[in-house]
């Protein structure tokens, strides 16, 4: 970003980011077969979505940009090169580091400088605590529910036995037991964030009140009940929709 021209510069970084991204999946498998451990291929893919949003934002803010943007990429353009302090602080904010949740880089930039919306942040306590009373309740149906559904149960003859309805109503609370596993984290995700103060939006012009929707990891009543396919990954890690939609 330093040495290219600023128009060409994305080409360059998004196949580094992508290579990187294969070789350490890659390593991971040949290293780990059979296993799923978290290791440097899980955080790295945390990287490339934020420097892939990074790259292209930083050459819509190039003054000589050659096209016109729509107002969402003028909010989102960065018109000054980062420095190295403010790219690993981007990439490496410790609160959204647990699952893998996409911001833009602007957003992020105000909220360090206490700019725009940023400059007088309500106490986020309140809201805060509301998503951590969440994600213990999640975890706490998880434990419930992995003493009736696991995996050796839906192996045995037992299962076999049943009906195809009810089979497809094991099946299904199997999938919710697994899913209140992955809520609990991106409630405690979204408890961090607002904790930070980052989560905060402003006020809704409508109901006066304060929104902490600068970044949700998920929606889990639109993923449980949407009537599509397209809703539902809509709604799970809705970041990295947000960021599929814009940069990819």
């Amino acid at each position: 970003m330093v040495f290219l021209p600023r128009q060409k510069c994305k080409w360059f970084v998004i196949p580094f980011l992508m290579g990187m991204v294969l070789f350490n999946h890659v390593e991971t498998m040949l290293t780990y077969e059979g296993s799923y451990p978290i290791d440097v291929a899980t955080f790295t893919m945390l990287q490339v979505v934020r420097f892939w949003a990074l790259v292209f934002s930083y050459a819509d803010g190039d003054p000589a940009c050659p096209y016109e943007k729509e107002e969402h990429w003028k909010d989102k353009a960065v018109k000054e090169l980062p420095s190295l302090l403010e790219i690993f602080s981007y990439t490496f904010f410790c609160c959204g580091a647990s699952i893998g949740v996409f911001f833009e880089y602007s957003d992020f930039i105000r909220f360090i400088k206490m700019e725009g919306h940023y400059k007088t942040i309500p106490n986020p306590i309140f809201k805060s605590l509301q998503y951590l009373i969440a994600a213990i309740l999640f975890a706490v149906i998880n434990k419930v529910l992995d003493r009736s559904f696991n995996t050796p149960y839906y192996e045995t003859q037992d299962f076999d036995a049943k009906p195809i309805w009810l089979k497809y109503v094991l099946i299904y609370a199997y999938g919710f037991q697994f899913r209140t596993f992955l809520y609990s984290a991106f409630m405690l995700q979204n408890g961090a964030i607002i904790a930070s103060g980052f989560g905060y939006n402003g006020v809704d012009e409508r109901t006066k009140q304060d929104k902490w929707d600068t970044v949700v990891s998920i929606f889990v009543y639109r993923a449980e009940t949407s009537d599509s396919i397209i809703k539902a990954l809509q709604a799970w890690n809705h970041q990295v929709h947000v960021w599929l939609k814009h940069y990819v």
